[in-house]
């Protein structure tokens, strides 16, 4: 159990924080440097996007599930 707890401690914190300090790092090292601001977006926008999916997946799979029973 002690296990579990520290894979989705780490799960919850310690990856975002990972995800956006590389997005950070790598964007300081391109040529012209991004700031942060637009470091955060670019690490953002596949989550955003994920988000967006889990959200209209609910929709589209009642659709599809009334189309196959007609």
């Amino acid at each position: 159990m002690a296990g579990l707890a520290v894979f989705y401690l780490l799960l919850l914190v310690a990856s975002p924080l990972l995800w956006f300090g590389m997005h950070w790092a790598v964007g300081r090292l391109v040529k012209p440097p991004l700031s942060f601001a637009d470091s955060a977006r670019i690490a953002a926008s596949p989550l955003v996007y994920a988000l967006i999916v889990a959200g209209v997946a609910p929709i589209l799979q009642s659709i599809a599930w009334s189309l196959t029973r007609s």
